[in-house]
């Protein structure tokens, strides 16, 4: 059996490890991002006081403005980051050429923002609810 072979021990051993390097990075992007989200959840917390006039009001106004904030960018800045992105990867790795803007740099970076904002203004998100 060739060393670079499907069925080799090598390209077996080379396949665990890319598997086990996405599966690092997507575990590293999901924690820096509750952590981003947390962090702003604290601010907006500490906007809305027990101190301020109206608290309920300020945490409401300010939950509605960032969930907004993350509408906007989605809608009018990267359109092609709505959504999970999985039908899009399941028509990629058939082989079918997808628009450049889908699989952008630009798009995975509204879609990472995206995602904090909503995480921060407590909507739920994904399948089981928040990250």
């Amino acid at each position: 059996m060739q060393p670079n072979t499907p069925g080799s021990s090598r390209a077996k051993i080379r396949g665990w490890a890319q598997i086990f390097v996405i599966g690092l990075a997507v575990g590293s992007f999901g924690f820096a991002m509750e952590g981003c989200a947390s962090k702003l959840r604290a601010l907006i917390d500490h906007l809305a006081d027990e101190k301020s006039s109206a608290p309920t009001l300020t945490l409401t106004t300010l939950g509605s403005l960032v969930a907004a904030l993350a509408a906007v960018l989605v809608a009018f800045v990267a359109p092609h980051s709505a959504g999970s992105g999985i039908p899009e990867l399941k028509v990629l790795l058939n082989g079918v050429r997808l628009p450049p803007q889908t699989m952008s740099g630009r798009t995975l970076l509204i879609k990472i923002l995206a995602t904090i904002l909503v995480s921060t203004a407590c909507l739920p998100l994904g399948r089981e609810g928040k990250l």
